[in-house]
């Protein structure tokens, strides 16, 4: 939890990060130490030792280590197995023999574990490890205070696991299901959204994107799944700028940096598409301003996330390839699903933090590395 907080301080230099230009150290003393403590832990565990790496895995992905990160998903995954946490244990909490705080503790280590699964998948490209055959667990109800505006836990976690589960149904299946308490309040009256509704319907305009971006073809805004990737990508850019007027952005979870890198590929590809398209002027301002926003909001949130300079870099590149020669080179693909292919998110092949020089159980061989 430390090494995760030290991403987010205000504190200009956190305690002993290895590289200070490198926002993927921070906190690496509170890293080093985690990592050395899991072998006894794993020995051991308890419903805190799966959040713990959960989170120990977001750190280790922005460190550029998406692999190692998915591998320590899969360690999370297991021991929510090896402690049962997966089954219904309702009947014990009636019997006597555990408390229902007790209960509480292990579902929600089994909901952490699966929500991240889901969403790490999602990033990575890969299977996840959890499905729903895996547990009889009941599914988080929303609570019973949600008309007051005021998510709870189980609010959130309903929230998740629905956009966890429902990537193939994603625009007929999410709206209608979130708990009143995890909805937008910009429709719903003055309610201030949470730091973390505002990071799940993020993640849902991501999903959305992906989903639709593979039909996308030459005079896209044309299509309906063009519209649906121009809007999506707007409402991230809404879900942002809200997120740092009010939290600021520099206390964005990691995945914020995924969040605006998917909708500023989109963008880009649109503002190229709308060359020759005098027609459509108002959305290319809209979409020109959008993606200059992104940019902005990656540049300062590249200051707690190390891979949202990354994604800043990628973006900067694929503009100057795809829209900057535009007027030279006026013949775009006909095909947009894989136009952005030679600036892909790949966190592992850009990142130039040595891990090499990391001794899991001793700590940092050389603390300048970076």
């Amino acid at each position: 939890m430390l090494a995760l907080a030290s991403h987010i301080t205000a504190q200009a230099d956190p305690v002993r990060s290895s590289d200070v230009t490198n926002a993927g150290t921070r906190g690496f003393t509170f890293l080093q130490r985690a990592l050395s403590c899991l072998e006894v832990e794993i020995e051991n565990p308890k419903p805190a030792t799966v959040t713990a790496i959960v989170i120990l895995s977001s750190c280790l992905a922005d460190l550029g280590k998406s692999s190692l990160s998915w591998v320590y998903d899969g360690i999370a995954a297991r021991l929510t197995s090896a402690l049962g946490c997966q089954v219904d244990s309702q009947s014990m909490v009636d019997q006597g023999l555990i408390t229902q705080e007790t209960y509480n503790l292990r579902a929600n280590a089994f909901w952490t574990a699966y929500i991240e699964d889901k969403l790490a998948a999602l990033y990575n490209g890969r299977m996840p490890s959890l499905g729903e055959e895996d547990y009889n667990l009941s599914l988080p109800k929303p609570s019973s205070a949600a008309q007051c505006g005021v998510p709870e836990l189980t609010d959130l976690q309903a929230a998740l696991i629905s956009l966890g589960d429902i990537c193939a149904e994603i625009i007929r299946s999410l709206s209608s299901n979130l708990p009143f308490a995890t909805r937008l309040p910009w429709n719903g009256g003055p309610r201030q959204a949470s730091p973390q509704v505002l990071a799940i319907h993020a993640t849902f305009n991501t999903l959305s994107i992906i989903f639709h971006k593979s039909f996308l073809r030459r005079h896209c805004l044309d299509s309906a799944e063009g519209r649906i990737c121009f809007e999506a990508a707007l409402s991230t850019v809404k879900l942002a700028k809200t997120f740092d007027l009010t939290y600021t952005i520099l206390k964005a979870p990691i995945t914020m940096s995924q969040n605006l890198y998917i909708p500023g590929t989109v963008l880009t590809l649109i503002i190229a598409d709308l060359f020759d398209q005098n027609d459509k002027w108002i959305e290319r301002e809209q979409s020109q301003k959008a993606l200059d926003d992104i940019m902005t909001l990656l540049f300062r949130l590249s200051s707690s996330w190390r891979c949202s300079l990354q994604a800043y870099q990628a973006l900067k590149t694929m503009g100057e390839n795809y829209v900057i020669n535009r007027s030279t080179n006026p013949q775009p693909s006909g095909d947009f699903a894989g136009l952005e292919l030679g600036q892909d998110f790949d966190i592992d092949s850009v990142l130039n933090f040595d891990w090499t020089t990391f001794d899991h159980m001793g700590g940092i061989a050389n603390p300048n590395s970076g």
